[in-house]
């Protein structure tokens, strides 16, 4: 695989499916906030946990999740440098029920092909955003904002992760565990 085709993979699932819109956002920022809380995490850990380590992270995810939509498998193998690896661990343990940090816990949970489908389209609003404070701020600027905008909700030493399967919002939980795209005003 070369650079072409593996960044393709954003134009790709965007054409296919689009991004998460404005409305649809209110509702799934309760799935986006737990991964920007664990890589927020890592980043402070890992200094190679970079802004730039995370728009590669996104779109390995994404081929994750391509790879499950269309029952396939991508070799990702000469992208998974260690700055992307160590933040798509906090992307899939924010996203993956069957992640082995749940041991188990949500084994019932239901992911099917339209499950991943709305995961993908998240990420692409995620995977634009980081472009985009990246593109204001510099090389560092989407952790930059994220230290702005989420810093003093993740303590230091907090090393507990974060999994948007934990939501108290029921509306979100069944919008998860099926992958129906459920209205913002739930």
């Amino acid at each position: 695989m070369n650079d072409y085709q593996f960044r393709r993979v954003e134009r790709d699932l965007k054409k296919r499916y689009g991004k998460c819109e404005d409305e649809e956002m209110e509702l799934y920022s309760q799935i986006v906030y737990p991964i920007e809380r664990n890589c927020m995490r890592i980043h402070r850990r890992e200094k190679a946990a970079t802004s730039r380590a995370m728009h590669d992270a996104l779109l390995l995810c994404l081929h994750r999740m391509k790879d499950h939509i269309d029952d396939t498998h991508t070799d990702t193998s000469s992208f998974e440098k260690e700055g992307a690896m160590l933040l798509l661990h906090g992307i899939m343990v924010s996203i993956d029920p069957y992640d082995p940090v749940w041991e188990g816990k949500y084994d019932d949970a239901v992911t099917n092909k339209s499950t991943y489908i709305v995961l993908s389209r998240i990420l692409l609003r995620l995977l634009e955003s980081v472009d985009l404070w990246n593109e204001v701020y510099g090389t560092e600027g989407y952790f930059f904002f994220l230290e702005d905008f989420l810093g003093k909700k993740v303590k230091p030493g907090d090393d507990e992760w974060d999994c948007c399967f934990l939501t108290t919002n029921e509306a979100l939980k069944e919008a998860i565990m099926t992958g129906k795209i459920v209205p913002s005003n739930v």
